[in-house]
């Protein structure tokens, strides 16, 4: 057999099974994808879950005589500040029950970077009632906040009680419905000063 017809028989016989190859595989694609995989789940999620810069503390004093010889002069500012940001409690019952009761911390070493809440409830369908208190955490405040050698006692509980005045509490009771399978998500919208619940 000549190189010509055997390239044409070869053509004609490959090419119609590759075709029912790809569409058996298409086939069983189609198939397998109306496979359940795993149950339908049977609880819901409640989710609570923002980033918010709260109430910063701020100290600040005149410089010491020795401190501006110290300090060169285009590094000088008007006042020698510290400041922080205020840690809160989180408080979270569901029909009356305490669920969560922490104090979050503002992260970064200096304790000036924005507060994080991420916490997920697993409950079973149905109606429930949510109280979630969002304060500051004035004790603990303190503790973060100790003077030390820079700034004397009074200054620093002043500045305290200055930024716990000015602090935002966060206060929200609502009914609430789970779903199986879905998310109620309570986010925090610090422009508007408010808890919200998304998916009720």
């Amino acid at each position: 057999m000549s190189t010509g017809k055997h390239v044409v028989l070869r053509f004609l016989v490959l090419w119609p099974l590759r075709i029912l190859v790809a569409v058996v595989l298409l086939g069983l694609i189609a198939i397998m994808a109306r496979v359940p995989v795993g149950e339908a789940p049977e609880h819901g999620l409640v989710r609570l879950s923002w980033r918010n810069v709260g109430e910063r503390v701020r100290i600040c004093r005149d410089y010491t005589a020795a401190e501006l010889q110290s300090v060169p002069q285009h590094m000088r500012r008007g006042q020698l500040c510290q400041s922080s940001l205020l840690p809160y409690r989180l408080i979270l019952r569901i029909d009356g029950r305490m669920i969560v009761d922490r104090v979050v911390r503002p992260a970064g070493a200096r304790h000036d970077r924005p507060l994080f809440v991420a916490e997920e409830l697993s409950l079973e369908p149905g109606s429930y009632r949510i109280e979630l208190d969002y304060a500051p955490e004035a004790e603990l405040a303190g503790k973060l906040l100790e003077a030390g050698d820079d700034f004397s006692e009074e200054q620093a509980r002043a500045a305290l009680e200055a930024a716990l005045h000015e602090a935002q509490q966060y206060r929200l009771k609502e009914p609430i419905r789970v779903r199986a399978g879905h998310v109620v998500l309570v986010s925090l919208n610090e422009d508007a000063r408010s808890l919200r619940i998304f998916g009720n």
